[in-house]
C-alpha cells in the first residue's frame, strides 16, 4: 500500500513538473513573435533508509541558474529534511504533508549541494526524497 502511494505521488510530481517546463516561456520582444523557454525541467530522486540517513539528491549546475519548485518525501517519523549548501535547512516534508511547494521558486546558487536527511526518529525502512525545479543554461 505504501509503495503504491509513493509511486502515485512520484508520478504526480513528475507530471506536474513536465507541464511546468512547457508552460514557462518568456516573450521575445524582437520583430518576430518567438517565445523562448525560460528553462528545462529538472527532477532528481534518491532513496533513504533508516534513522539519520543523509544523501545528496542534486548538485546545481556550475553555470546558469536553478530554481527549486517542489520537494517531496515519504511519510516517516520525524519527516525528511531538505538542506542546501549555503542556505541550511529549507524545508521539512513527510510529517503532515508529503510535498512542499515553493510558489515563487527558490533560487539556488551554482554548485549548491542539495541533500535530504531522515531524522533520528525514523525507523529502518525504505524512503524517498525528490526535488523538481527549473534549470536555465545562462
Amino acid at each position: 500500500m505504501k509503495t503504491t502511494i509513493t509511486t502515485v505521488l512520484l508520478g504526480v510530481f513528475l507530471a506536474l513538473h513536465a507541464g511546468a517546463a512547457f508552460g514557462s516561456a518568456n516573450y521575445n520582444s524582437s520583430r518576430s513573435n518567438v517565445y523562448k523557454t525560460a528553462g528545462n525541467a529538472a527532477t532528481a530522486s534518491i532513496s533513504l533508509s533508516g534513522p539519520s540517513d543523509t544523501q545528496t539528491v542534486y548538485t546545481t549546475p556550475a553555470t546558469g541558474s536553478f530554481y527549486l519548485q517542489q520537494f517531496c518525501a515519504s511519510d516517516v517519523a520525524g519527516g525528511v529534511r531538505l538542506d542546501v549548501s549555503g542556505l541550511g535547512s529549507v524545508a521539512l516534508a513527510g510529517t503532515t504533508a508529503s510535498c512542499v511547494s515553493f510558489p515563487s521558486f527558490l533560487y539556488l546558487a551554482p554548485n549548491a549541494v542539495v541533500s535530504c536527511s531522515t531524522s533520528s526518529a525514523a525507523p529502518a525502512g525504505s524512503y524517498f526524497c525528490s526535488i523538481g525545479g527549473l534549470a536555465s543554461p545562462k
